[in-house]
């Protein structure tokens, strides 16, 4: 079984335990995301210690992970902010000569609004908005990605994501798909399929903070 069917099958197991629900409560969540990334860097040309360079594709699928603070504002309706560590992509062939392994670095930022609809304590929603990415270059890798102008680039993109989630009490788990958009030549899309668990900090019998 690969990652994703893993990732699937870790969230159908999660509903198939639960036997009631309730819709998303009013009020402020906290929650962690775990799983696949793809960061879709390109091939590079890496100086070998040797005249001349040869071509190397990255490994650019990897684990990720990712916190996040949101606040509902109904059932239907939630703005929350998060940050993202990408799997690194490395550089490896049996070719390189090196001492270490060249490799990408990212990272994320984001602030988004999310749009909810719930039926039978299972919710879809949909979100969008802007993501501040890091990126950074290690070892041989800076001089080619940057074209000499250092290790390190970052940016704002806008961001896309769908996904299902099922609430049971305070506790929401979800299994989503985030992509951060982006065509430039040294900030690539990344994509970031996950399972996640948030806690809704309001109680259930007075609906809104610890009362």
């Amino acid at each position: 079984m690969d990652f994703k069917n893993k990732l699937i099958s870790i969230f159908a197991l999660w509903v198939v335990s639960t036997s009631a629900a309730f819709a998303i409560s009013e009020g402020f969540y906290v929650g962690a995301q775990a799983g696949y990334t793809n960061t879709h860097n390109k091939s590079q040309y890496i100086p070998n210690g040797v005249p001349g360079a040869i071509s190397v594709s990255p490994k650019t699928t990897n684990g990720g992970a990712r916190l996040f603070l949101g606040y509902a504002l109904n059932p239907y309706a939630a703005f929350e902010m998060g940050y993202t560590y990408f799997g690194p992509a490395k550089y490896t062939s049996s070719q390189l000569n090196l001492n270490s392994t060249p490799a990408v670095r990212e990272s994320a930022v984001d602030f988004d609004g999310k749009l909810m609809y719930a039926f039978y304590g299972v919710g879809v929603y949909g979100k969008a908005g802007l993501a501040y990415m890091r990126v950074s270059q290690s070892g041989n890798l800076s001089p080619a990605v940057n074209n000499g102008g250092g290790g390190t680039n970052q940016g704002v993109r806008p961001l896309v994501g769908v996904g299902v989630s099922y609430q049971l009490q305070n506790w929401i788990a979800d299994l989503s798909w985030t992509r951060i958009i982006s065509s430039g030549s040294t900030i690539q899309s990344a994509d970031f399929i996950a399972v996640g668990l948030a806690y809704s900090i309001v109680d259930k019998h007075c609906g809104q903070f610890l009362c």
